[in-house]
């Protein structure tokens, strides 16, 4: 008797995870244990104490100036000290845009710095992307992800909490390219299990209900601003 093809798994390029947070802790866990990570200064704290409470280390590289500029050759030459140092070598940079706290919104040139950086010393970007939905200009906001070369190297996470106010259902989500995000399930199955099924389920009903939703987000979070 003939068994039957199983059929082949295919490997997720989406993760759901227990808000952003979740993906972090996930992502510093995985890879980042025993590494360091650049982080730009001001920072997400929580960008800096889940490296360090799983085993990892950060180090700062502090934006320029008034409008905070990111100094390419500052990035470069620390990169190059931190890749091969005998603890905690260099693993990754964490890229927060638009940033909190400030609300910075990176360049594309500045993510092109960022994007050589990584390829030319092998680093993974961790790209942090949760306010991608108030930025003013539809234009203004590029996923580091979305560079030449950068796919196979960034893993982007993401959240509903804000864009949708419902910071306190937990959902967030990481995604890249399979072969980096496989591997967080591990993780974020032994530290969350799953986010909320039914919260999950009735986010799903409305995600996609309405196109202008994020467009009307942004108009009204302009009106507040004003």
């Amino acid at each position: 008797m003939a068994l039957r093809s199983m059929p082949i798994a295919t490997p997720p390029e989406l993760l759901i995870t227990s808000g952003a947070t979740g993906g972090l802790i996930a992502v510093a866990h995985t890879y980042l244990q025993n590494a360091s990570a650049i982080v730009f200064e001001p920072y997400y704290p929580y960008h800096r104490r889940i490296l360090e409470e799983l085993g990892g280390h950060t180090e700062v590289l502090r934006l320029d100036g008034q409008n905070l500029e990111l100094d390419g050759d500052e990035l470069r030459a620390r990169c190059r000290d931190l890749k091969n140092a005998r603890s905690f070598p260099l693993r990754a940079i964490i890229l927060c845009t638009p940033v909190n706290p400030t609300g910075k919104v990176f360049t594309r040139r500045e993510l092109e710095v960022v994007a050589n950086a990584c390829q030319e010393f092998d680093l993974l970007c961790i790209a942090d992307e949760v306010y991608e939905h108030y930025v003013e200009r539809a234009d203004a906001h590029v996923s580091i992800a979305t560079l030449q070369g950068m796919w196979e190297r960034t893993i982007t996470v993401n959240s509903f909490s804000k864009s949708w106010n419902i910071s306190g259902w937990r959902l967030g989500y990481a995604y890249g390219n399979s072969k980096l995000i496989a591997p967080l399930n591990n993780a974020n199955n032994v530290f969350y299990v799953c986010s909320p099924t039914p919260l999950q389920r009735a986010l799903a009903e409305v995600l996609m209900s309405d196109p202008e939703y994020y467009a009307d987000l942004r108009a009204r979070f302009i009106r507040q601003a004003a």
